[in-house]
């Protein structure tokens, strides 16, 4: 049974794939506690798979957003605010690395795809912060998803490891800047097999 109550409460979900992905579970239990919501897909490849998964549960706002895109983060805010003009929630959801980078060794790891894992993964999540703060003007809550292989090695994880213990860093200084304000920043992972 569910104890809250999101009602009127607007929720910003960035980076859902597809109907099955973590992100698009957060959305389906963000709708069931009753908050309005508004997503954001990579690319126009996965425009069809979340289109009609933004119809099945009501999502007000779908927008593109390819991260490393200023312009594309900065469009997404500038729609929440002229939507909405506040925001409540936002969880980030975005990762990404070359295949060739994320199946080889880390240290055979390029310095591009280490870059755009970095770019994608990590200062993805400050940007969406920074947006979100301007939005938040009674608190609220912004969350990301991260993985055990931050903290420990995790065969053919490889080089998101270093990148997710980045982001959690990242978590804890964004938490640290925007707490006086309200705002509780945290980091999740799915829970999984640590063998």
């Amino acid at each position: 049974m569910e104890t809250i109550d999101l009602t009127g409460k607007k929720a910003l979900i960035v980076g859902i794939a597809n109907e099955r992905s973590l992100s698009a579970a957060v959305a389906r239990h963000l709708d069931n506690l009753g908050a309005e919501l508004a997503l954001t897909f990579h690319n126009e490849k996965t425009r069809p798979y979340v289109e009609p998964f933004a119809e099945e549960i009501g999502a007000e706002i779908i927008l593109p957003c390819e991260v490393p895109d200023p312009e594309e983060v900065a469009n997404v805010c500038s729609r929440m605010r002229s939507h909405w003009g506040t925001l409540d929630i936002v969880f980030h959801s975005v990762g990404a690395v070359p295949h060739n980078d994320l199946n080889g060794r880390l240290v055979e790891c390029s310095p591009d795809g280490f870059a755009n894992a970095m770019q994608v993964s990590c200062y993805s999540f400050i940007h969406i912060a920074r947006c979100a703060a301007t939005l938040m003007h009674e608190g609220g809550a912004i969350l990301t998803l991260t993985f055990f292989g931050a903290e420990r090695v995790v065969d053919h994880y490889n080089v998101m490891g270093p990148v997710k213990a980045a982001l959690q860093s990242a978590v804890q200084y964004v938490a640290h800047e925007l707490g006086p304000a309200g705002i509780r920043v945290n980091a999740i992972a799915p829970h999984g097999d640590r063998r």
